[in-house]
Parts: C-alpha cells; sequence; structure tokens
C-alpha cells in the first residue's frame, strides 16, 4: 500500500516505476499520491487496485482480467474500458470526468459508484447483482432499473431525471 494523506506533496509518489517487474501482485493501493500515469499492463495478477485521489487522466485495466476491486475515484478520467473485467464486483469512479461508461459486460457487479461525473447515459440492465448504485451529480435523464431487483442502495439525485421507476425494486429501504 502506497496511500498516505499526511504525506507533504514532496514525499508523495509522482511515478511508479518498476511496478511492471511485480507480476505476481494482487493488491495495489495507490491513493493520495500525485500519480499522472499507473501502468498495470503486467500486473495481470492484480484483483485489487485502488488508485483513487491521483491525477490520473487514463487507466487501462485491460489487461488485468482477475480484477475484482477497482476504485479510481477523484482523478481526471474521461473515459474507462473495464468490458474485460469481468470479476468485477466493486467499481468506484466518483468525481472524475467520465461522459459514458459501460459496464454491460460486468455482470458480477454488486458495488457502482460513479457519482459527480458527467454521465448522460448509464445501462444498467445487465447488472442484476447490483445492491448498491450511486450515480448522483451526473448529466443522466434516464435511469431503467427494472432488472435491478437487488438494490438495497440507491442515490441518484442531481441528474436531469424527469421519471424514475422503482417499483420492481422492492429491496430498497
Amino acid at each position: 500500500s502506497c496511500d498516505d494523506y499526511s504525506k507533504s506533496d514532496e514525499e508523495k509518489i509522482k511515478n511508479t516505476n518498476g511496478l511492471e517487474k511485480l507480476t505476481a501482485l494482487t493488491y495495489l493501493s495507490v491513493v493520495g499520491n500525485q500519480l499522472v500515469n499507473l501502468d498495470v499492463s503486467k500486473n495481470t495478477a492484480l484483483t485489487y487496485l485502488a488508485a483513487s485521489s491521483n491525477q490520473l487522466v487514463n487507466l487501462d485495466v485491460s489487461k488485468n482480467t482477475a480484477l475484482t476491486y477497482l476504485v479510481a475515484s477523484s482523478n481526471q478520467l474521461v473515459n474507462l474500458d473495464v468490458s474485460k473485467n469481468t470479476s468485477l464486483t466493486q467499481l468506484s469512479v466518483d468525481s472524475n470526468k467520465l461522459t459514458s461508461l459501460d459496464v454491460s459486460k460486468n455482470t458480477a457487479l454488486t458495488h457502482l459508484y460513479a457519482s459527480s461525473n458527467q454521465l448522460t447515459n448509464l445501462d444498467v440492465n445487465n447488472n442484476t447483482s447490483l445492491t448498491q448504485l450511486s450515480v448522483d451529480s451526473n448529466k443522466l435523464t434516464s435511469l431503467d432499473l427494472s432488472n435491478n431487483t437487488a438494490l438495497t442502495y440507491l442515490y441518484a439525485s442531481s441528474n436531469q431525471l424527469v421519471n424514475l421507476d422503482v417499483s420492481k425494486n422492492t429491496a430498497l429501504t
């Protein structure tokens, strides 16, 4: 774990040179640093990646097919392709600049946090295992939750939703 909010800017990690040599690495946390780039393409055994509170503009996780947990909140991401990460159960990408997010292949997702982005559309029809969904502060005009009957937590305020049908989401409390 390389995260430490208490460090001064001079003490924070600014690059991850050498990370490519740790090919058997399964857990990586680099939260709260000053990373602009993070190359995890050689870390194919990763199941847990936490890279929040950096300055990442791009994050390529296409080679990290074993990922079950990905947190990349509070960065500068404009796109994120998680189509190869079919084992993901938790995805957190709050506070980025995402205009789209395709989670159609992430059928194991139970937790999806994508608040404070610029999403105009989000299709969660294939994510029938979702129990928690947070998509507030986006630009969503519609949100179909009819297949998400396991939802127990929903936060969708501050969007452009005119109608939100939760009649099939009987687990919501």
